[in-house]
């Protein structure tokens, strides 16, 4: 069953290592950014939406919680949605990146300045953002085969870096942006599959809607066991490795604990299954 489910989601681990070149990018601008205050998502809710900086998982919004198109991003908006045009080859990919360019520099100009684009955004807001400069950051770095790009540009990387910050994520396409970007029937994002799209897309085929989805869904599944998985990896099992050596007595309620989660994990898995 775990191999199952790290079938499902190697491929994302595998696009956010393709990425790094945002990471770099980002970490290059951050000496002169005033980081921003973290803002966790979904206030309240137990296990927390923001489980670890190196976690992809997320909460997927509650309809009533998507956000409505962005007039403060409405360029960058609007080139992520012609980005299938421009996969599919319809246009260059210089034609994408200075039209990402004249687009960052529209919307800087509007904020007052890139690193001011996100000042306002409420929780939802940034959210969808992050899918929005996901999107558009990964294709200007790997849209020209085998020239990738090394550096962002200020006014594309700045508002990025501050999107993310203020969720708590790293400016790197991951999981997050799979949750956050289904939409179901009537705006439920855990609808019936077959009613989910994706508000943004790569190609805009039914392969990648079912990928999307698929691995969406065994996110969910997963979301109420990653609270209790950090539990047990940061807080419990320190507590017998690392020591002397071998003969720490195991305290029950603990045993108790890690055997409940991987009951739950596999009865989890099952249902992904099917």
């Amino acid at each position: 069953p775990v191999a199952f489910a790290a079938s499902l989601i190697t491929p994302v681990a595998f696009a956010a290592s393709l990425i790094t070149p945002v990471a770099f990018a980002a970490s290059l601008i951050t000496p002169t950014l005033t980081t921003p205050t973290r803002r966790h998502c979904q206030p309240g809710r137990s296990p927390p939406a923001i489980l670890s900086l190196d976690s992809g998982f997320r909460f997927c919004p509650d309809p009533a919680e998507r956000a409505a198109p962005l007039a403060e991003i409405a360029e960058f908006e609007a080139l992520a949605l012609a980005l299938p045009r421009f996969y599919h080859g319809q246009e260059p990919p210089q034609q994408y990146k200075r039209t990402l360019l004249a687009a960052a520099d529209a919307v800087a100009t509007r904020a007052g300045g890139p690193e001011l684009v996100a000042a306002n955004m409420t929780e939802p807001q940034l959210q969808r953002a992050f899918v929005v400069l996901s999107f558009l950051v990964h294709y200007y770095i790997w849209c020209e085969d085998g020239a990738a790009e090394q550096v962002l540009p200020r006014t594309i990387a700045a508002p990025y870096w501050h999107v993310a910050k203020a969720l708590g994520c790293e400016p790197v396409y991951t999981d997050a942006v799979i949750m956050w970007n289904m939409v179901g029937a009537g705006g439920d994002s855990t609808a019936d599959p077959d009613l989910i799209h994706l508000e943004f897309s790569w190609t805009q085929t039914e392969s990648e809607r079912w990928f999307s989805v698929i691995q969406g869904a065994v996110l969910r599944l997963l979301d109420p066991l990653m609270g209790r998985a950090l539990l047990l990896r940061e807080e419990i099992l320190p507590q017998y490795t690392g020591g002397e050596g071998p003969g720490t007595a195991v305290d029950p309620a603990h045993a108790q604990a890690a055997a409940d989660f991987c009951d739950d994990l596999a009865s989890r898995l099952d249902d992904a299954r099917l």
